[in-house]
């Protein structure tokens, strides 16, 4: 019934400044409700639930078992200047890697630093706090903040920062928003209301609240590599899916697509580029180079068909 009061923030209108600020009391609100949640009761009532964390060895498992599968030929689109979703930036030229491919290399070092064993923090996190799944409404005794949300089948245990770090890198935002200068000010705002309010993590340093976002910029991008490599394998060796036209065999463009295809890759464009400054921003890609890759359990890795290949 959320869409008789609220206002669904779809992709086609991604959140501006004030609207990601106004966001930010009831993320912590939630942040702070559960924080500590890898240990005592709250750990004991997720369970229950099937709430694990973003780094357990299942999750690890799965993502380290997949990605590999779709890795190469999602490079292979991010590397394409041609494309309208690399915005004319290739991720080649530009990282001078292949990124996908590097990450999913470093899956057990990158899961490793958010592991509350670790040192990590830990809270709940809706898991897939974006555009379509959010809803701004005017502010009343049910609904404070002024904004809810939908959607709850991908929650999991993670660090503080887990769905400020979302949202920010999930194509729902503005570029305006998380450049630089704008995203500053939203971590720190988000941070000090946190600190002024968190009794688990009196010592969490902001140096640590910006690493810990960092690596949680990566959710999106896991799922577009590891969920999303069905999509990348139909378009390259079947010609289905809407990245027919960046893999197919045949010469396809955005006149043989249909409106949902369409839709699809206007979100993949909005969360490409968002990736794309976030990764460059954060430095993210030096870091995984300095990471030790994977020891084992990494699944079979998927190549590029013939007509990839060819100069």
């Amino acid at each position: 019934d959320v869409d008789q009061f609220g206002t669904q923030k779809v992709h086609e209108h991604e959140l501006n400044l004030d609207e990601v600020l106004q966001m930010i009391p009831g993320l912590v609100e939630c942040a702070v409700s559960w924080e500590g949640c890898d240990q005592g009761d709250r750990a004991t009532t997720l369970a229950e639930f099937g709430v694990s964390h973003w780094s357990s060895a299942e999750n690890l498992a799965l993502y380290k078992e997949i990605m590999p599968a779709g890795a190469k030929l999602f490079d292979k689109t991010l590397s394409l200047e041609t494309s309208d979703l690399t915005d004319g930036i290739s991720w080649q030229a530009h990282f001078g890697t292949g990124v996908s491919e590097l990450f999913t290399n470093k899956l057990d070092a990158h899961f490793a630093q958010i592991d509350p064993a670790a040192g990590a923090t830990c809270t709940l996190s809706h898991g897939d706090l974006r555009g379509d799944n959010l809803f701004f409404c005017p502010k009343s005794p049910e609904n404070p903040h002024g904004w809810l949300t939908i959607d709850f089948q991908l929650m999991f245990k993670g660090p503080v920062p887990s769905d400020l770090a979302y949202l920010m890198s999930s194509g729902s935002v503005l570029p305006e928003v998380y450049a630089a200068e704008n995203r500053n000010r939203i971590l720190k705002t988000f941070y000090d209301e946190f600190m002024r309010k968190t009794q688990r993590y009196p010592d969490y340093t902001f140096a640590q609240f910006e690493s810990e976002f960092a690596a949680m910029c990566t959710v999106m991008f896991i799922y577009y590599v590891g969920m999303g490599g069905a999509i990348w394998r139909a378009a390259a060796f079947e010609n289905a899916q809407p990245g027919r036209i960046e893999l197919g065999s045949e010469p396809f463009t955005t006149d043989d697509l249909t409106p949902d295809e369409l839709r699809k890759r206007m979100w993949w464009r909005k969360t490409i580029c968002n990736n794309r400054v976030l990764m460059s921003d954060l430095n993210l890609i030096p870091l995984w180079q300095s990471m030790p890759d994977n020891l084992s359990g990494t699944g079979e890795w998927v190549e590029l068909p013939p007509h990839l290949n060819a100069p």
